[in-house]
């Protein structure tokens, strides 16, 4: 079985910034070769993103499997990757808060 080590983050939006949220989406969906080979470079087998809607406000919450989540932001905030570039810089200007939330419980399939 493969060895997973799920790091979860949630990145607090600043109010409506939505469009913003779907273009870079759309824009990193569009680039996912060159999303990958920084992923590889981060060390990160993984990576998924979910947006939470809410009336309270929303929310990016990022997935990772990575054995060291440390490591992989720091590589990430030092990359030369225009990707990482153009990621960095929607952060900046939409996120207003990041948290690293703990993992409770998870299961997969043995089979």
């Amino acid at each position: 079985m493969t060895r997973r080590n799920f790091i979860c983050t949630r990145h607090t939006l600043r109010p409506g910034s939505r469009d913003a949220v779907r273009a870079w989406a759309k824009m990193m969906n569009s680039r996912s070769g060159d999303v990958s080979q920084t992923l590889r470079d981060e060390g990160v087998r993984m990576e998924m993103v979910f947006l939470e809607e809410s009336d309270e406000g929303d929310s990016l919450l990022f997935l990772l499997d990575t054995d060291d989540y440390d490591r992989a932001v720091e590589i990430f905030m030092q990359s030369d990757h225009e990707v990482d570039k153009y990621h960095l810089e929607f952060l900046t200007q939409n996120s207003v808060a990041r948290k690293r939330l703990t993992l409770i419980s998870c299961h997969e399939d043995d089979g």
